[in-house]
């Protein structure tokens, strides 16, 4: 009776997940200042304290997984060990505490800066490919809602694609969508690579066509709210599928399979699309502008420079932090300003030791002939990359809550095609 009860109790939590990760996507903020929804009708909404309602919805959700891993560990797993767990717990106390009372920063500041270190440690998933395949869907097609949704505001405007500004792009239906030109830029490009990965490993035609009209629409959009990173994001993974590519006939002796060189045939027809489209882009015109103006970095080198100066220029704030908000645009720097350079070092030594003593993962993935993998790891880190290193995004709730999510979607679509050779 008890085993019974726990099943159904274990199912209904379940379900309360599936709800909660449809809101993940969601682009919704919630402002603590006045303790109502960010809803203004302007591309730049004005905020004090503003929190994406999928912050909630995800801290939920993978609560109710993590019940279900202590409720039935057979059905559901943790991401990492209990051990790693108590590792991640002590490295963010120890961050936390490093940067209130030793680097004097704020307590909002402490936890912004730590969390990503502390989640990582919490995140359970059901062990059932059908149960992840429920998840990845949801999420997937929630986005997708979203994104199409916002695509349709911007042309009902009726404004010709090439003359689309931040001011129509910023918008849906008429209400400024908040952080819409960093994080949520952002987050488009992980969904984008989502949706790519299931085009790759799909095997039904009718299902590839659907996820590779479902990547072209939603580059259309990163196209049109026009952020550089988007455009740096693309090339570096166009780019290493294309070395990826060129490995896989090395070591096939230029054959293909039926599967692959379809695959290939049907990527050809958006990038000749998206070809032809470039030169009318709000991100061509863009580019070009800054390149005219001399301004294609946005500053962001000048800002480097100044940041390592002002950082080696003072012993001993490097060592243990300034405490406040350092506007580098860049997470490692930023987390580096407020933290200091022993805990950050500290972090990541004590990571690379377990990455040592455990190598099974990266071991998988480099000496293993599946270019899918190597594509699909090496590429997510290169979002990963491009967004700390230029927008410092892993630092805000929203790109961080949407990026661990699709990590997971991606290890499990991997395993899966593992599993299944």
């Amino acid at each position: 009776m008890v085993c019974m009860y726990n099943s159904v109790f274990s199912s209904f939590l379940f379900f309360l997940t599936v709800v909660c990760i449809a809101f993940v996507p969601w682009p919704i903020f919630f402002d603590l200042g006045n303790f109502f929804f960010v809803m203004q009708k302007t591309p730049f909404p004005t905020v004090n304290k503003a929190v994406p309602l999928g912050l909630f919805f995800f801290i939920l959700g993978f609560f109710f997984l993590f019940c279900n891993s202590l409720l039935k560990p057979r059905s559901y797993s943790r991401l990492v060990s209990s051990q790693v767990t108590i590792l991640l717990f002590f490295l963010f106390v120890l961050a936390l505490a490093w940067v209130k009372f030793i680097s004097q920063g704020s307590f909002v500041r402490a936890v912004q800066v730590t969390i990503p270190i502390l989640l990582l440690g919490f995140l359970a998933y059901p062990t059932s490919f059908k149960k992840q395949k429920i998840l990845i869907y949801v999420a997937v097609f929630s986005s997708l809602i979203f994104f199409i949704l916002h695509l349709i505001s911007i042309f009902a405007k009726g404004i010709p694609i090439s003359e689309i500004t931040e001011y129509e792009s910023g918008l849906f239906f008429s209400y400024g969508v908040y952080q819409a030109f960093v994080s949520y830029s952002g987050v488009i490009g992980l969904y984008a690579f989502l949706y790519l990965v299931i085009f790759l490993i799909a095997k039904k035609r009718i299902k590839k066509i659907f996820f590779l009209a479902c990547y072209s629409f939603t580059m259309l959009l990163a196209f049109i709210i026009a952020r550089k990173a988007s455009l740096l994001e693309l090339f570096l993974y166009f780019s290493l599928g294309s070395l990826i590519f060129f490995k896989y006939l090395l070591v096939n002796n230029f054959r293909v399979t039926r599967n692959v060189a379809q695959t290939i045939l049907l990527l050809i027809l958006p990038v000749a699309f998206f070809c032809k489209l470039l030169p009318n882009t709000p991100i061509f015109s863009r580019i070009s502008r800054s390149v005219q103006q001399d301004k294609f970095d946005e500053g962001r080198l000048d800002i480097y420079n100044k940041a390592l100066k002002e950082l080696f220029g003072d012993p001993i704030n490097l060592l243990v932090g300034h405490g406040g908000k350092s506007g580098y645009h860049n997470y490692i720097l930023d987390m580096v300003y407020t933290m200091g350079l022993f805990p950050f070092v500290l972090a990541v030594w004590l990571m690379m030791i377990y990455v040592i003593i455990k190598p099974r993962v990266s071991t998988e993935i480099f000496n293993n002939n599946n270019s899918l993998m190597l594509f699909a790891v090496m590429g997510y880190l290169g979002l990963f990359l491009v967004q700390t290193m230029v927008n410092a995004s892993i630092s805000q709730p929203y790109y961080l809550i949407n990026f661990l999510m699709c990590a997971l979607f991606i290890t499990f679509i991997l395993k899966e095609v593992k599993k299944n050779g």
